[in-house]
């Protein structure tokens, strides 16, 4: 069974409750945008599939795997997880994407032929070889964004989930970022993101999943979510389309 199964879960910070019963599939060689307004829970769901805040109820499974079973680097080595990225750190591209192969270092922690040659695979993947010895600071945003992708790469797994990939890139770099992501896919990645930008989300994506209070309200194919008509009442857009291209507009 090649998927993250999330079912029923419950999950929050303290007494603070911020998913309720939630359930939700994510499938290998599948890309699903994970959208909704504020506050609704999208960030939460991805550090609780990746087990960095407990479910108090329900179950999360990856190829069948409870996750509450394994260890944080056996969970590392299943599924990657980039958190949204508000700093710049001081190093090149190619020390950026070896910090993938975290998971994998035994002590004393020193990067093997094998991290390197991951590291590599990586950063051709993403085409950013040239840029190894660059330092992440003289990249502009769209190539800084696949230097950490690669980096998610690198650490060698079959599900990744990215918060909010295609924030702070204009337009060019937003749908070269969700091109690439579907280029791994493609490759048999499973691929999980929170979008903002809901055009881009529902013309790149094979599912959508819809979160509102807490739960996933919708999870269907961006064509019968734009038949469901929710966005409006979620967002307080509505979407149009023209020959399979997807816009917003202000609601009435």
């Amino acid at each position: 069974m090649t998927v993250i199964e999330i079912k029923h879960i419950t999950a929050g910070y303290g007494r603070k409750e911020v998913l309720h019963d939630l359930s939700l599939c994510l499938e290998k060689g599948h890309l699903t945008s994970i959208i909704g307004a504020n506050g609704c829970g999208k960030s939460t769901l991805f550090k609780a599939i990746i087990g960095t805040v407990p479910h108090t109820a329900g179950e999360i499974t990856v190829d069948g795997i409870r996750i509450d079973t394994i260890s944080h680097k056996a969970r590392a080595r299943r599924i990657a997880c980039l958190a949204q990225i508000n700093t710049t750190p001081d190093m090149t591209v190619e020390q950026l994407v070896l910090c993938g192969r975290y998971p994998y270092l035994q002590y004393p922690r020193g990067y093997s032929d094998r991290d390197h040659a991951a590291a590599q695979e990586a950063m051709e993947r993403l085409n950013i070889t040239a840029l190894a010895d660059k330092r992440l600071s003289s990249l502009s945003g769209g190539m800084r964004q696949n230097a950490y992708i690669a980096m998610a790469l690198a650490q060698g797994t079959d599900y990744l989930l990215l918060d909010e990939p295609a924030t702070y890139l204009d337009a060019s770099h937003r749908y070269s970022v969700m091109q690439t992501l579907r280029t791994l896919t493609d490759s048999g990645i499973g691929i999980a993101a929170v979008m903002h930008d809901l055009p881009l989300a529902l013309s790149c994506s094979d599912t959508v999943a819809v979160m509102d209070g807490g739960q996933i309200v919708l999870h269907d194919t961006p064509a019968s979510l734009y038949a469901a008509d929710c966005i409006p009442r979620i967002f307080g857009v509505r979407i149009g389309a023209v020959d399979g291209t997807y816009y917003c507009k202000l609601a009435p």
